[in-house]
């Protein structure tokens, strides 16, 4: 694991000065990898990484270089079928001198050329120079577990694993996307392959490119998500191939030379992940995050599991100020991302790296095997739309009347709260009425706070399954998994220098939960159902059994708690950005959250998290 950066020039500009880029870039990225810098150069071209050792600790530096070709590598992720294919390589004639999976994807580029994804299974992202044709060759996992983002013009074409990497380049001077605030706003995050920053672009999930000066960049998919339901396919023949496959996955994600284990989270998917990986490895230990608040803490479910499968646990106590937790965001995230889950999933990360350096987590089940509640409410929408459009608007205000009768934070009132959005949002059109769910400002009150007008975002037709399912768990696996999720659970790790795997993003798990039909995905009112199933051999009902929790986090009371120091870091920022909000509008909200008519506690976050990303960005 580590991040990866490098350039090919277009312009005069000097050895020194080339070089003296590249370290500036490579310093933004020391964070992802503290053990070792690696530089490649050979002007026009300049190759960086910065190296966080897992396998092949001795022999496994980069950039890694064929000495017959002189292709160079720098590359981000792990392989986890790097040692079958390195076996089917030997047999084509390939010799290898480390034993790292660094070599197998050097060496599956020179067998296969950009074919070579077509054989990987893992997270990755990485830059190939080819001095044989004078291009470069760079690819993303299929789900966009590790970043990939770069710019193209007319001095240089850069790329680099973090956005601030790519702005210490001296010849990268960019300003602020100003098209990209309303998508942020709205959405708690951009949408790739897009950033807010102007010319910089992600390389979306799937996907490969080539880069020469000679033809520019010619980006493609290689992979695509999408649902194919075997309809034939029974509970019992699931339970048989998932129990087949699940071992060998674990296994894939256990190999390391440094200490490993696990986030354990007392829910379904990481409980099913320990038990397998205890059984495998006697040194796997499990981490928890802690709250003092009841309605938020889960450890007892967690150390529940822990205690039945006999592995050292760790509870890691959430307590911690408002304004040391948003110096840690502002270290780890190269772009507003606002979820208040990130916040404990930092503290998550910064305590166990003391005593880790991979974390195996269960982050992407929900998006694959339908773990959310969306996805039942959005199945059952159909019935409530025979409710006259005027009851439904009634009883959503009654039920957010009723809300405020419980605490802010309570089940009760998060209930209540959902209920109403949820028959507010209701519409005619299925796919419309899902995207609004993930919308944070309307489009309404963006009109108010933004200055500068555009018409409202529009989405192109997403939903080309037959079923609503099928329809939102590809929509969620294409966009919402690789621009939020993992987003959140990567940068939160490698903030620290911990390396996180998630087995259910296995490319088998992923071809498994592609053919999954309908009723083994939702069962009458049971979320994740054929995935629960499973779950129920293995663990108590009190688990197996339980609705999902997530990471609550009591966002509102924070900002009103600690309403000295972020009412003066939000009245500042109000005034350094007038040229795109309008200020009165953002007191408003303000003002209306200390008072307690409204619980704006997201919205003002979305928006300090803007802020302090553009003021240490200086954008």
């Amino acid at each position: 694991m580590c991040g990866i950066c490098g350039f090919v020039l277009k312009t005069t500009h000097s050895k020194q000065a080339s070089l003296d880029d590249l370290n500036a870039m490579l310093k933004r990225l020391e964070f992802r990898g503290p053990d070792e810098r690696g530089i490649f150069e050979n002007s026009p071209t300049y190759l960086g990484m910065q190296r966080l050792s897992i396998i092949d600790r001795e022999n496994g530096k980069q950039p890694l270089i064929d000495e017959i070709s002189g292709v160079s590598l720098v590359y981000n992720g792990e392989l986890y079928n790097y040692l079958e294919l390195r076996k089917t390589l030997e047999k084509l004639g390939h010799r290898f001198r480390t034993d790292s999976d660094t070599e197998v994807i050097l060496k599956a580029y020179l067998q296969y050329d950009s074919k070579c994804v077509d054989y990987f299974n893992g997270m990755y992202a990485f830059c190939l120079w080819d001095p044989r044709i004078n291009s470069l060759y760079m690819a993303r996992d299929h789900l966009g577990q590790k970043p990939f983002y770069y710019i193209n013009t007319n001095k240089l074409f850069a790329f680099a694993s973090d956005i601030r990497s790519l702005l210490a380049h001296s010849l990268i001077n960019e300003k602020i996307n100003q098209s990209q605030i309303k998508s942020y706003l709205q959405n708690r995050h951009v949408p790739g392959p897009n950033t807010l920053v102007s010319s910089i672009y992600q390389l979306p999930p799937g996907h490969h490119a080539n880069y020469s000066d000679a033809k520019g960049i010619n980006q493609r998919p290689y992979w695509q998500f999408q649902f194919k339901p075997n309809t034939n396919l029974h509970l019992d023949e699931f339970k048989d191939k998932f129990n087949a496959l699940w071992p060998e996955v674990i296994k894939r994600h256990l190999v390391s030379e440094v200490p490993l284990g696990g986030f354990l989270s007392g829910g379904i998917d990481s409980s099913l992940i320990a038990i397998e990986a205890a059984k495998q490895s006697s040194s796997f230990s499990t981490f928890s995050i802690g709250f003092k608040d009841k309605n938020f803490d889960e450890t007892a479910y967690a150390q529940q599991v822990a205690n039945k499968i006999g592995c050292p646990h760790t509870v890691i106590q959430f307590e911690d100020s408002f304004e040391n937790l948003l110096n840690a965001w502002s270290r780890a995230y190269d772009q507003p991302l606002s979820d208040p889950a990130v916040f404990p999933t930092l503290s998550l990360a910064r305590e166990s790296r003391k005593q880790i350096t991979v974390a195996l987590a269960g982050d992407g089940a929900d998006e694959l095997f339908a773990g959310y509640q969306r996805y039942y409410s959005m199945l059952i929408a159909k019935n409530i739309r025979k409710i006259p459009a005027p009851l439904r608007a009634l009883l959503s205000y009654l039920f957010a009347i009723k809300a405020k009768l419980f605490l802010s934070h309570s089940a009760p009132r998060r209930w209540l709260t959902a209920v109403s959005r949820r028959l507010k949002l209701m519409q005619n059109n299925p796919e419309l009425e899902y995207m609004s769910q993930f919308h944070l400002f309307n489009h309404n009150e963006l009109k108010q706070i933004l200055k500068s007008q555009s018409p409202p975002l529009t989405y192109e037709n997403q939903f080309t399954q037959n079923h609503i399912v099928h329809n939102m768990l590809q929509h969620d696996a294409n966009h919402w998994l690789p621009d939020q999720m993992l987003v959140k659970t990567d940068r939160a790790t490698m903030a620290y220098s911990l390396e996180l795997r998630l087995p259910f993003l296995d490319r088998q798990m992923i071809e498994l939960a592609t053919e999954l039909p309908v009723n083994l995905l939702i069962n009458k009112s049971k979320l994740k159902y054929g995935l629960r199933q499973i779950a129920s051999l293995h663990l108590p009902k009190s688990i197996s059994l339980r609705a999902k929790h997530g990471f609550a986090v009591p966002i509102d009371s924070w900002i009103r708690e600690d309403s000295s120091f972020v009412r003066d870091l939000y009245a500042q920022a109000c005034v350094e950005n007038q040229d795109i909000f309008n200020p009165g509008i953002l007191k408003i909200y303000w003002d209306q959250h200390i008072k307690r008519t409204h619980n704006h506690g997201e919205k003002l976050l979305t928006l300090l998290l803007f802020f302090l990303w553009r003021k240490e960005h200086r954008l």
